[in-house]
């Protein structure tokens, strides 16, 4: 496989270390600052002597050299800053991402798209309309992330390991996001008869502001980490043709009751990008908090539709 990653700040350079590192395949990382990208492919390239990492990595400032790439993963963009929300962001990035997609598919037309720029949902959005690409080959990254928190906080409050933690998360990222807390286990016991009401609401709100949270302790940057994992699982599960179910974001044509909206949804991820998207049926208060999700992204995609026309 040969994953090209676009933007090579914090995210895209720990998402090109942690794809290299694990094999995943051949990495591309390109910028269009001089030198950066060139900079940190070099550093990674070294560290595969430690990691024993099966790949070679390439850092570039010219889109050619991604050609015939299977996966297209966009971080380029604007980060988040104190004081900004993700929203501050959709002009500047909106023009990034609908200048960089089409670009990028000129040279690898046959890859899955996978979008890291914020305000994700309506980034990917964007690049859905730009590209023309089938719905299938054009996803968000943003669920991975926001169920890794979620599950890390149900953890962290209940002081047991992560890995007994089967969570789920849909809608928007950020304020909007609806933790599925029905269809949550703990050891394979629903979470709600291992959490208290307290704890839950806690572990909620921590999940929705873990960005701004993370802002506020940095002060310069945003997370790095848990999206570069989260992006390389994506990856893997394209490359190794999993067929695996895990939340992100995918464009909708009726599936939950909404429709023209990249939302946050349970998929089906393969080789070929979107197999499938898997309908759970959600609580009722969960239902009515998904149709406000969707509704709140579709206002935001009109707001970026008229800043970048």
């Amino acid at each position: 496989m040969k994953i090209s990653i676009i933007g090579a700040g914090q995210v895209g350079g720990q998402a090109a270390f942690l794809a290299a590192a694990a094999g995943l395949g051949d990495v591309v990382l390109a910028d269009t600052k001089p030198g950066l990208a060139r900079g940190k492919a070099l550093d990674i390239g070294q560290s595969l002597a430690i990691t024993a990492g099966d790949a070679t990595i390439l850092g570039t400032e010219d889109l050619v050299q991604s050609a015939n790439s299977d996966v297209i993963v966009v971080t380029a963009g604007l980060a988040r800053r104190p004081g900004m929300t993700r929203h501050d962001l959709l002009a500047a990035n909106g023009k990034v991402v609908m200048a960089v997609v089409p670009e990028a598919l000129r040279w690898s037309p046959d890859a899955i798209v996978i979008i890291v720029t914020n305000p994700i949902n309506t980034m990917t959005y964007l690049a859905y309309k730009a590209s023309g690409l089938p719905r299938e080959r054009i996803i968000g990254m943003a669920g991975m992330l926001d169920n890794a928190r979620f599950a890390y906080f149900i953890a962290s409050e209940l002081a047991i390991p992560v890995r007994d933690v089967t969570s789920w998360v849909i809608g928007d990222h950020g304020d909007y996001l609806v933790p599925v807390v029905s269809q949550t286990r703990v050891g394979g016991v629903p979470l709600a008869e291992r959490i208290s009401v307290p704890q839950l609401e806690r572990v909620c709100t921590r999940t929705r502001n873990a960005g701004t949270e993370i802002l506020a302790h940095l002060q310069q940057g945003s997370a790095y980490f848990a999206p570069g994992a989260a992006i390389c699982r994506m990856a893997k599960a394209i490359g190794d043709n999993e067929q695996t179910a895990m939340p992100c974001s995918v464009y909708l044509q009726g599936e939950y009751g909404v429709k023209d909206v990249i939302v946050g949804v349970p998929i089906v991820l393969g080789r070929g990008g979107l197999a499938k998207i898997a309908e759970f049926d959600l609580a009722v208060g969960e239902q009515e908090q998904f149709r406000v999700a969707a509704t709140h992204i579709q206002e935001i995609n009109r707001q970026a539709l008229r800043l970048i026309s």
